[in-house]
């Protein structure tokens, strides 16, 4: 090796003389006395000579093309070494041979030493979050590989950064990103998951704030400028697509307000306040699925008759007569235990129930403990439409003990004593360990904690309390 740096030599117009070299003795002269005198070749040199010789090298370099692997690994070394604002055109052959360097530093450790720089860089660039786009953290590399007219296939550097960027930066659907469109993305501004989702972006900010999954402080940014995963967003957006103000609920229902405090009471419909900040709009709101599923559950379970029968009443006038508190006669409902009840076909929600203020009556006198299978999937944080398998789980003994009821069964307060004390459903979660949910989310999912069977058989997460996270 003659040990001095090869020199590329353009001249301003076509000249054979050009390319005598020799004849060029104040450049010659330059060389052998300049900084790069005794420059040695860099280690991304050295792997290529080897590498051609036969001899293998960092296995990520080696499952692709020599060219494929120089040119990324100077691409990024560029980018490392001079910054984003560095425009190929304007690199020298010294600039390029510093280049060359600091990719290899990184190239050579393999993928997840290039993912980590990809982090580093777009940390670095994070200086206006408002205009965050790939070529201000990632310059030239970004711009060769996004090139229309790219010839050359860029090997394994291409697909590793494109997924990098879809999990850290915010994208739009369609969006053309290193030569293929944005399918669904992971990382969005607010404001275009709220247009998305058809909700308003303030809501949803604040939403997101008084959740934890943004910082306060964005609470008096503009929705375009605060970002996070879309992924995070998603129950915070079905919370805000379903929720039904407490208010609109006597409507919906059919109900008084003492009808209402009475459902709330018992837990017959969550008000999102037992785990939400009081300062959002969802701290007056129930969630309107379980409120639907309330609705058809009263559909299914009384029987509807087309004229009041004489010793039935409605259930206000129930309360009225026999002096018995609202919640307690909405949990007889609800527990099956008023076998005589109805509706009055014509009326709609709790307007339509009819009961029995002798039955009432004589319940009272001879009180069961414990409630209903359904009523205990409620309180529970279970779907009371698949969390049946609680009481007859097929592999191993129930999870909660229960005696037959009808067509339901009887849970006693021992049994659901003892489901409490070894296990949570997700849904309770909150109240159990005193954070938000999707703070919890993130939690669990840092920790490695997964439900103990499969959510979707038992209509519910189900943890187990001992090995939840200690907060």
């Amino acid at each position: 090796m003659h040990q001095i740096p090869l020199l590329s030599h353009r001249s301003g117009k076509w000249d054979d003389g050009a390319h005598e070299l020799q004849a060029l003795p104040w450049e010659k002269d330059a060389l052998a006395v300049g900084p790069n005198a005794s420059l040695r070749p860099s280690p991304l040199q050295d792997y290529v000579v080897a590498r051609l010789a036969g001899a293998s090298g960092p296995a990520w370099l080696d499952g692709q093309g020599i060219e494929q692997g120089v040119r990324a690994t100077e691409m990024l070394g560029a980018v490392i070494a001079f910054g984003a604002g560095q425009k190929a055109s304007n690199m020298t052959e010294s600039m390029w041979d510093e280049a060359g360097r600091a990719g290899w530093a990184v190239m050579s450790e393999g993928e997840a030493a290039i993912r980590t720089t990809f982090m580093d860089l777009l940390k670095r660039s994070e200086t206006n979050p408002g205009s965050m786009h790939p070529k201000t953290a990632y310059g030239m590399l970004y711009a060769w590989m996004s090139a229309s007219r790219l010839t050359k296939d860029p090997g394994a550097i291409r697909p590793l950064l494109r997924e990098h960027l879809l999990d850290t930066v915010p994208l739009t659907k369609g969006q053309i990103l290193l030569g293929s469109p944005v399918e669904a993305p992971r990382v969005s501004s607010v404001a275009k998951i709220a247009a998305g989702e058809l909700v308003h972006p303030m809501t949803l900010r604040n939403l997101l704030a008084d959740q934890g999954l943004i910082s306060a402080s964005d609470r008096e940014a503009p929705c375009g400028h605060i970002f996070l995963r879309y992924d995070e967003a998603r129950a915070s957006i079905r919370m805000l697509k379903h929720a039904v103000p407490v208010s609109r609920l006597p409507e919906i229902l059919g109900a008084s307000r003492p009808m209402v405090a009475a459902l709330l009471e018992i837990g017959a419909l969550t008000r999102l306040t037992e785990v939400e900040a009081a300062s959002s709009k969802m701290s007056k709101a129930v969630d309107g699925l379980e409120m639907a599923a309330f609705l058809e559950g009263m559909k299914v379970r009384l029987p509807e008759v087309a004229e009041k029968p004489t010793t039935m009443v409605t259930l206000a006038k129930a309360a009225e007569k026999g002096r018995v508190k609202m919640s307690v006669i909405l949990s007889m409902l609800l527990q099956g235990r008023l076998l005589r009840a109805c509706r009055l076909a014509g009326a709609a929600g709790l307007g339509a129930v009819l009961v029995d203020p002798q039955e009432i009556k004589s319940k009272l006198a001879l009180p069961r403990p414990g409630m209903s299978g359904e009523l205990a999937l409620i309180i529970l944080g279970f779907d009371p439409s698949r969390g049946r398998r609680v009481f007859c789980h097929p592999e191993a003994a129930p999870l909660i003990a229960s005696e037959p009821s009808g067509e339901d069964v009887w849970v006693s307060p021992t049994a659901l004593e003892n489901f409490r004390q070894k296990y949570v459903t997700k849904k309770r979660l909150p109240l159990v360990m005193g954070v938000r949910p999707l703070a919890i989310e993130k939690l669990l999912r840092e920790r490695g904690v997964k439900p103990i069977w499969d959510p979707r058989e038992f209509g519910a997460a189900i943890y187990e309390k001992a090995g939840l996270p200690k907060v």
